[in-house]
């Protein structure tokens, strides 16, 4: 198994090593590796309510409807709130928000972005905008017009009445029976 080291002996070892002024004696061999310092990111101020900057966003749609449109958004907007504001325009009325995708440079945007995120320098945008199709399940379908209902005419000495009497008059007994079948028959012929 293992060698075991007394516990007076591990102890004046570990001592030593806590008492030792610290240098250490590395091999000839040991090259000390260089980590390449990262420039701290340092995040921007965000314009916020009135301070914040106006951004000219121009929409281009790739696929049907094909529109080309420029809406005024705030610095402060995020992409959610540009689809809202597309959904409202002329070009793509009626579609929801969550049918559009934004790309900028060859990638999706997200729709919790915020317009000053992704501007350099307050810059104007440009995204690409794909429209998905719309679900057929989505829209709903017109219902079926209910066929017209043939009246059946029942006679006084239908059988079909007899039948119903009887049914109503083992269920119920023999007063609610035939108190709920006298209704029936007057509303029916009334």
């Amino acid at each position: 198994m293992g060698t075991t080291v007394e516990e007076p002996t591990f102890v004046k070892a570990f001592l030593s090593l806590l008492h030792s002024n610290g240098k250490v004696q590395l091999e000839d061999d040991y090259v000390n590796d260089e980590l390449s310092a990262k420039p701290l990111t340092v995040k921007k101020n965000r314009p916020s309510g009135s301070n914040a900057s106006t951004i000219n966003v121009t929409l281009k749609s790739i696929k049907a409807p094909k529109f080309t449109t420029t809406l005024e958004c705030k610095s402060s907007d995020t992409i959610h709130s540009v689809k809202e504001k597309l959904g409202q325009t002329e070009h793509a009325k009626g579609c929801a928000p969550s049918s559009f995708r934004f790309l900028i440079k060859g990638k999706v945007a997200s729709d919790t972005k915020l317009l000053s995120d992704l501007s350099e320098d307050g810059s104007d945008l440009t995204f690409t905008v794909m429209i998905k199709k719309q679900d057929e399940s989505a829209t709903p379908e017109p219902e079926p017009e209910p066929e017209p209902q043939v009246p059946v005419d029942l006679k006084n000495d239908d059988p079909a009445w007899t039948d119903i009497k009887e049914i109503l008059v083992k269920r119920l007994g023999e007063s609610d029976g035939t108190r709920i079948y006298s209704s029936m028959h007057s509303k029916y012929y009334n």
